[in-house]
């Protein structure tokens, strides 16, 4: 527990102010799976990159949480960023960004719920 967590803190944390803001303003009307709500905008629009983090775990958990957020970096034109994400929490690799050119993703964030499970190891990393 936790990794997806750190992920997601650790790519907002490496977006620009401006970044951040456009971030927000995307959570805001991206497309979001069946029974989930929104976050609020005004608290939304206020949060910093380790407040945003635990909102988004505490409206989404993890593992949506952290799709969710490479969606939105995607939809921002940060691929690689995105990329980046999803190998730290799909393949149970360190939740540090390193920003190198990556190819395309196989799955594209998209599969079964719980997929990536299978890649994950108790006490691994």
């Amino acid at each position: 527990m936790g990794r997806a967590r750190d992920a997601i803190l650790d790519a907002l944390e490496n977006l620009t102010a401006e970044e951040l803001k456009k971030f927000k303003l995307k959570l805001l009307s991206v497309p979001l799976r069946e029974g989930y709500g929104r976050i609020p905008r005004g608290a939304l629009l206020s949060m910093d990159a380790l407040d945003l983090t635990d909102k988004l775990v505490s409206f989404y958990l993890e593992t949506y949480g952290a799709e969710l957020t490479a969606n939105v970096l995607r939809d921002m034109g940060l691929q690689e960023m995105a990329g980046q994400l999803q190998a730290a929490t799909h393949q149970g690799g360190s939740p540090r960004l390193a920003y190198r050119p990556t190819g395309p993703r196989p799955h594209g964030g998209k599969g079964r719920e719980g997929d990536h499970l299978a890649h994950i190891l108790p006490g691994s990393g």
